[in-house]
């Protein structure tokens, strides 16, 4: 008497598909335009914001700092998030001015970025360096 294990049986067929699933469900969960993860927080409706980015090209970690405000430290944002000397490219919304530091208490070498402005590279003073922002807003 012999026994065979037929491996095309149902049980495979169910863990192919499982598998299949999970890779397309992990290959969904990066954004469409290759920007990685996004923001805990939503931007402002108004567009009084600053979409600031872990990477250059507004790649890796993402995060919405909405304005009006002044922080004197970036270590605990909304969500306690950190983005102290982690920010190397931002994007400001339509009505928002954005003026970082790269020491805290906003002392040290600066950069103001006009309304509507993307920097996909932030100066060598500021990227990675910023320690201190604030948002303004024209509206």
């Amino acid at each position: 008497m012999t026994l065979t294990v037929d491996h095309a049986g149902p049980a495979w067929r169910v863990a192919f598909v499982a598998v299949v699933a999970i890779a397309v469900v992990a290959a969904c969960t990066r954004r469409l335009d290759g920007s990685g993860p996004g923001s805990a927080t939503m931007p402002d409706p108004g567009g009084c914001y600053a979409l600031v980015s872990e990477g250059e090209q507004f790649e890796g970690a993402r995060e919405f700092i909405n304005g009006p405000r002044k922080n004197a430290s970036l270590e605990d944002l909304p969500f306690r998030a950190n983005w102290r000397r982690r920010i190397r490219s931002v994007q400001v919304g339509p009505p928002a001015f954005v003026t970082m530091w790269a020491d805290e208490g906003w002392r040290g070498a600066s950069e103001t970025l006009s309304a509507g402005s993307r920097e996909p590279v932030l100066s060598k003073a500021l990227s990675g360096r910023v320690q201190s922002l604030e948002i303004g807003c024209d509206r």
